[in-house]
């Protein structure tokens, strides 16, 4: 688990687990974060039409990223 966003770009391109301060968790591909707003981009992929959504993740709605092995 790593909960400093410089750890982060560590991760890009690597598969992770967002835990939201709601509790919810969605699961991607780290593509982007922002150094400014500490906001990700995470992309999953549409299992119906093998597209990438990308959904963006507010830094204040995150409680943790996990690695995913």
């Amino acid at each position: 688990m790593v909960d400093a966003w410089r750890d982060y770009a560590g991760w890009i391109g690597k598969y992770v687990r967002v835990v939201q301060s709601d509790g919810n968790e969605i699961d991607g591909v780290l593509y982007c974060v922002d150094p400014e707003t500490k906001n990700i981009v995470i992309l999953r992929k549409d299992r119906s039409t093998d597209a990438y959504i990308a959904s963006i993740i507010l830094s204040h709605a995150m409680k943790h990223v996990q690695g995913s092995s």
